[in-house]
């Protein structure tokens, strides 16, 4: 029950039983004690496979549930425990940073050889300042990233990394200002946005509203919306027209674009699955 409990809340944002960490009497209480149950004997006697049980659960009509809410529905059941529809879910930290990058166009999949501590070249610096340099620097996965003790690097502890000494069964999901403020002033943001902007300017399109119809299908998986367009292209040559005067012409329209491309990363829709 503990192992199918994770693994459904690994896939539905919320376990059966809330309280992965304790299912004793001090835990909560099953929302569908049969399903929990059901699916442990399925479990069992598919010899413990969790690919298996994967593949059960995504191919069931509750996973592939729209998360639209209907007001009737919600007015029932404001906190989904019946299933009626999917939670929203926020990319963690690792997959957060890994889509920036992969957007950017700056991601190396290959597996990384040897130790990131040694490639950074300076071992005597503190942990904090090594797990910084790593997660500004390093273009590979977040998988890669040194999880030196005490020293999360930023980007993954500010967006609710689990604690490195402790078991964590439900990682904490902040909401904090702070997040905005990384994603719009930190190092690695302005880098990757940077590089996106590079890549939309280098990109084989006609004018600018291709380079934003990119941009968006690139950073959100979809297609513009025509309003969504014009207020991208007024931004747009706004801010190159300002910048043009102080850094000349070039530079002033990656700037531009580099700016919209750090509004694309801080919107709610990039950090959130629907």
């Amino acid at each position: 029950r503990g192992a199918v409990n994770r693994i459904w809340q690994h896939l539905f944002v919320r376990g059966l039983v809330g309280s992965g960490d304790d299912f004793g009497r001090n835990g909560q209480s099953p929302t569908h004690p049969e399903l929990l149950d059901h699916l442990a004997r399925r479990f069992l006697e598919g010899g413990g496979s969790t690919k298996s049980l994967v593949r059960q659960l995504v191919l069931s009509r509750t996973y592939r549930l729209s998360s639209q809410a209907a007001p009737a529905a919600l007015a029932v059941d404001p906190d989904d425990d019946l299933l009626w529809r999917a939670r929203p879910r926020r990319l963690d930290a690792e997959s957060l940073r890994d889509a920036v990058l992969s957007v950017a166009g700056t991601l190396d999949p290959r597996p990384l050889r040897g130790s990131v501590v040694a490639q950074i070249g300076d071992t005597a610096l503190p942990g904090r300042l090594v797990g910084e340099r790593a997660g500004d620097r390093l273009d590979r996965r977040s998988l890669y990233l040194p999880v030196i003790r005490d020293a999360v690097p930023e980007v993954l502890d500010i967006f609710d990394a689990a604690e490195p000494s402790l078991v964590v069964a439900q990682r904490d999901e902040t909401l904090v200002p702070s997040q905005s403020l990384f994603l719009m002033n930190s190092p690695f943001a302005q880098t990757q946005a940077r590089a996106l902007a590079r890549r939309l300017l280098e990109a084989p399109v006609d004018d600018d509203a291709g380079r934003g119809s990119l941009a968006y299908r690139l950073a959100l998986a979809r297609d513009p919306r025509p309003r969504e367009v014009d207020r991208a292209l007024d931004f747009v040559r706004r801010e190159a027209a300002a910048k043009d005067t102080l850094i000349g012409r070039p530079a002033g329209r990656v700037t531009a674009w580099s700016l919209f491309a750090q509004a694309l990363f801080a919107c709610a829709e990039f950090r959130y699955l629907p």
